[in-house]
């Protein structure tokens, strides 16, 4: 499919954390710059979600089309799912051979461009040591197997080695970047037989947060007792109390200098990629420090970040009950409109799901209940939304192409958010967020946003498949399971309304009676699967008839009935008889069965009122039958009368 311009795809989980939109930013600011489309493929779970739900969420992955990418950014750290980055690694190398570029993260296949933590943790020691004289240290860092914990405790380390300061190992603590083990490690420091430390340096601004509670349980003041430092300056260690101590990294600097390194191993340039992207200290109140301006008014921006938010968040905010109770997918997509108002200043946003996305009737013809790995062959656009209008549709598109707005002429470059549209492991679809020309995340609005459309899509499937099998368990009531035909159940419920119709519109009713014959005969020397057979075979029959508007019953083991309204003429009726027939004579010349396969017919056509109904049209059609096959039998036996003189009269 030709291409305006190239597309970079970027691999990433939760583009609502500041991390991953200080990232973005800065590769979205190159790539505008440089004339390319850029599109995301995020979750909105890293690795903490219900397997089962994590499930439905990494399948997103599951639809880049990589030969259409000219290069690929991936951020590891945030795709914390097990074996998810080694899945991906795998898929990249076996479908694409354009430059991949790790962010922050070593892989063994592809190059990386990773944040200098050790030169900004050991930045932040040397402060503890040079402006507060600290000498006596504990440092909690992540996990083991984690990259950023052991880079940023290198960084501690080596800052204690430029000052000749000895550290316990008993003080080096592993955490888990969250809120969860401050208890046993201040415990252990807090029963060691070691010296207090001084101040207990974390990784990250979870762990101080943590960490200072834990003291603070034991009557310890942070940073009177103990200080406490963290790492990567979140909300919530700037407005905690005391304000952490923390770093400023530089993020959106990392996301310049990977963009213009891929730049460069795409196209064969040599741009400059050198970025100013050591740390700044954000001192607070936890290390013994003021709280600087730049934490002041960090503060005070990040609060008002969430201003936009309150209406999602308000009890005013209806649209969770609006969408559960829309009557079909129509309705509810209808409702989605309205309420996009809610996830910002967007440019375009779309809507594809899945063939039988709702898996109606998929469970009758598939071994897996539902759709769980991957997307259909094709997908379905049913909403396409901008600020002003919106297009509601089905259009059909190939899962090859992603997305039709991708191909669609554009003068400027644009970004594409992709994200899962599942409930559980149950795939729906995806749905699509533009950005045309300019450089934008979502925020965790958009996320909430995007659970309350999986949650009444999934309400939507239940009430779909309930009413299908509603009709399925009606269809059983109301239709022959050989035959097809409605049953005697049906013709109940059908030869009333004929009835009703007739009286009403004083139309006349016609009624075709079939009887098949020497069903006992066949069945006793056939068997009964060949009985079926012919039974069967006279259902097509007399729905081969031709007369319009008519219904076709089975009105008992061999009894046939058809019932029409009209002012149909004689010879109409007739044909229609004849053309039951011939459907019989052309099967037996051609099936080669060694049976034949016949049916006696009666009719009655003629106006019914409240006294005469339906058993009394049944009764005289059912006389015509008779009078027929009694005059078929007759000529029968005069045929065989005659054939038999004939024979004796030639010898």
């Amino acid at each position: 499919m030709p291409k305006q311009r190239k597309m970079i795809g970027i691999l990433t989980s939760q583009v609502e954390y500041i991390y991953q939109q200080q990232l973005l930013t800065g590769i979205e600011t190159v790539a505008l710059k440089y004339q390319y489309d850029v599109v995301v493929f995020s979750t909105f779970t890293k690795e903490y979600a219900k397997e089962v739900y994590q499930t439905g969420e990494i399948n997103i992955f599951n639809m880049i089309q990589y030969h259409l990418l000219d290069g690929i950014l991936i951020i590891p750290d945030t795709l914390r799912n097990p074996g998810l980055v080694s899945k991906l690694e795998q898929k990249i190398k076996e479908h694409f051979t354009g430059p991949v570029l790790s962010i922050d993260w070593e892989l063994s296949d592809f190059e990386s461009v990773c944040y200098p933590d050790e030169a900004s943790m050991e930045l932040l020691v040397s402060h503890l040591i040079n402006t507060h004289g600290y000498r006596n240290f504990a440092i909690m860092t992540g996990p083991k197997e984690h990259q950023h914990a052991m880079r940023r405790l290198r960084g501690c380390l080596k800052a204690l080695e430029k000052y000749k300061i000895p550290i316990v190992n008993d003080y080096i603590f592993y955490g888990d970047f969250w809120y969860k083990m401050g208890e046993s490690v201040v415990d252990t420091i807090l029963h060691s037989n070691h010296a207090r430390p001084d101040v207990i340096v974390c990784a990250s601004d979870t762990m101080a947060i943590n960490v200072c509670s834990e003291l603070q349980k034991h009557g310890i003041k942070v940073p009177n007792d103990i200080a406490v430092t963290g790492y990567d300056s979140i909300l919530e260690g700037i407005l905690h109390n005391p304000t952490i101590t923390s770093t400023e990294l530089k993020n959106e600097q990392l996301g310049i200098k990977a963009m213009l390194t891929l730049i460069n191993r795409m196209e064969g340039l040599d741009l400059p990629t050198e970025t100013e992207d050591t740390a700044k200290l954000l001192l607070g109140d936890s290390c013994g420090c003021h709280p600087s301006k730049k934490v002041l008014e960090t503060a005070d921006l990040k609060v008002s970040d969430y201003d936009h938010l309150t209406d999602f968040y308000s009890n005013y905010n209806y649209m969770m009950e609006e969408l559960i109770s829309s009557e079909d997918l129509m309705d509810c997509l209808s409702k989605v409109s309205w309420y996009v108002f809610q996830i910002g200043n967007f440019d375009s946003f779309y809507i594809s799901l899945c063939e039988n996305w709702d898996s109606v009737s998929f469970n009758q013809n598939n071994a897996q209940p539902y759709l769980i790995d991957g997307y259909t062959e094709t997908m379905k656009l049913y909403l396409e939304k901008d600020q002003e209008a919106f297009c509601h549709h089905d259009k059909t598109f190939s899962t090859s192409i992603m997305l039709p707005a991708l191909w669609e002429k554009r003068e400027n470059p644009c970004l594409y958010y992709f994200v899962p549209l599942h409930f559980y492991d149950r795939c729906f679809g995806y749905a699509t967020l533009g950005y045309h020309n300019r450089v934008a995340t979502y925020d965790r609005c958009f996320r909430d946003w995007i659970r309350n459309i999986n949650t009444a899509l999934e309400n939507l499937r239940v009430k779909n498949n309930l009413k299908w099998t509603n009709k399925q368990l009606g269809n059983l009531a109301e239709v022959d399971n050989l035959t097809k035909l409605y049953n005697r159940n049906g013709f109940c419920i059908y030869s009333q309304e004929f009835i009703e119709q007739a009286i009403v519109q004083r139309k006349k009713l016609l009624v075709i009676l079939g009887d098949l014959d020497d069903l006992k005969k066949i069945n006793d020397t056939y068997g009964h699967l060949e009985g079926d057979n012919a039974i069967k075979v006279c259902a097509k029959a007399l729905l081969s008839s031709g007369i319009p508007f008519s219904k076709c019953f089975r009105f008992g083991g061999d009894e046939f009935i058809l019932l029409a309204l009209g002012d149909h003429e004689d010879n109409n009726i007739s044909m229609a008889s004849h053309q039951i027939k011939n459907y019989l004579d052309h099967y037996n010349q051609t099936s080669n069965k060694p049976y034949t396969v016949s049916l006696s017919l009666g009719t009655w056509f003629g106006q019914v009122t409240k006294d005469f109904g339906i058993d009394q049209a049944i009764q005289l059609a059912d006389n015509d039958m008779f009078k027929i096959k009694h005059s078929d039998k007759s000529n029968k036996r005069k045929k065989k009368k005659k054939k038999k003189e004939k024979k004796l009269n030639q010898e």
